[in-house]
């Protein structure tokens, strides 16, 4: 079984199972309703690093520690789980699990810790919950279908895979800013012959990436906050002041290096402001070999961006900023030559840095890190959201 194969099924009424891998044993998460309790409309699972328990209001109206929370998942009776991924041997990990009804209104909650290698079975028994008063929702976030989603949804995607070349708002979880006019060599599959990366994350499984997560990291498939209203994007989260501190998926090696031509890079990112930004990558595009040249895009202080170059350490800092607590587009361009090359770096459609230099790397460009790729040494614990990337040899618009 894979590491991050996660598949969930229903069991019965009351109860609920999660198989994951771990150090290539399964293990299994049951979510227990208590006797007589009805059939919820929406579950929501959260793991958290560290062992401690929320509440089950706290879980409910969002104030638990949500830097510490590695997985947060909210589904309905019958649907899939998104995967969880590979839990480090020897770690404990509070387990918490809330079940709604349509109103929102929790129904019942539970949690446990564990110990990764401790138990291949897990049984988080949901106590029933009769005295609930107030918000059923935490701040800024309303009921849906018995799902709590952020206010300023606008209900559903778009009609069709485009929109005419409108904005439509700019703001809110499933903003779409469509900063470029043309077809996306990403909409698909079949994707064009000239995408090289392409990941929406519907899968709700990362397979077809690498995960750099050191130990304080964790990168996980969520839809706490996802792009477009589509049903997952992937979260990064780093818990520790490290420099080069990572926690970012890892593509395979394009079918040959880029050595010539035009090369763009896209992604969608949603950057929380409950920490202060001194300065992460958003991505990297690398050589296959040393001296690995790479060119990397770069979140800094004041909510700024700026293209960082490995050859001469070579930083420029943009004029587009990017607005947090909302999904914004950068697009990357590269003219690769070795003489006259051009980097371009745009944010939500505006220009941000442009560079002249030369852009071949020895061995060409081969592959591409999105997530937190690297970070200062004084980055403290930080998270950010990304969906809907890409990687090709024509103009990737902003994702409608």
């Amino acid at each position: 079984m894979p590491e991050n194969a996660v598949p969930l099924v229903v069991l019965a009424s009351a109860v609920w199972l999660l198989t994951a891998c771990v150090n290539e044993h399964a293990v299994s998460v049951e979510l227990e309703l208590p006797s007589g309790a009805p059939v919820p409309a929406s579950y929501t699972v959260r793991v958290y690093r560290g062992g401690a328990c929320p509440t089950s209001s706290d879980v409910a109206l969002d104030r638990d520690d949500s830097m510490a929370r590695i997985y947060d998942a909210t589904f309905a009776p019958g649907e899939t789980a998104p995967a969880i991924g590979a839990l480090p041997e020897g770690e404990t990990f509070a387990l918490a699990a809330l079940a709604r009804d349509a109103t929102c209104g929790p129904i019942a909650g539970g949690c446990v810790t564990w110990q990764v290698g401790s138990s291949d079975a897990i049984r988080i028994p949901l106590a029933s919950i009769t005295d609930w008063s107030g918000a059923t929702c935490a701040a800024g976030r309303s009921c849906m279908a018995g799902r709590c989603v952020s206010e300023a949804m606008d209900g559903g995607q778009d009609a069709g895979p485009r929109d005419g070349g409108t904005r439509d708002g700019g703001v809110g979880t499933d903003a779409r800013v469509d900063a470029s006019v043309g077809p996306d060599p990403c909409e698909g599959p079949p994707y064009a012959p000239s995408a090289l990366v392409c990941d929406d994350f519907e899968s709700g499984a990362l397979d077809a990436w690498t995960q750099d997560t050191p130990a304080s990291s964790a990168v996980v498939i969520t839809n706490l906050h996802t792009h477009r209203s589509s049903a997952y994007a992937v979260r990064a989260v780093t818990a520790a002041a490290v420099e080069d501190n990572a926690a970012a998926i890892e593509s395979g090696m394009f079918s040959s290096p880029i050595v010539s031509g035009d090369l763009w890079v896209r992604a969608h990112y949603y950057v929380p402001s409950g920490f202060t930004l001194t300065g992460f990558s958003l991505f990297e595009i690398h050589e296959p070999a040393a001296p690995d040249e790479t060119i990397a895009v770069r979140a800094i202080v004041a909510n700024g961006t700026a293209i960082y170059r490995s050859v001469g350490d070579e930083t420029v800092v943009g004029v587009a900023p990017f607005a947090r607590d909302r999904w914004f587009c950068v697009q990357l361009h590269i003219e690769v030559s070795d003489t006259g090359g051009v980097v371009e770096l745009d944010v939500d459609g505006a220009r941000s840095v442009t560079i002249t230099r030369d852009t071949r790397p020895a061995h060409g460009y081969s592959w591409v890190l999105f997530g937190i790729s690297s970070a200062r040494g004084d980055q403290g614990a930080a998270e950010l959201f990304v969906d809907d990337v890409g990687v090709a040899l024509e103009p990737l618009p902003c994702a409608r």
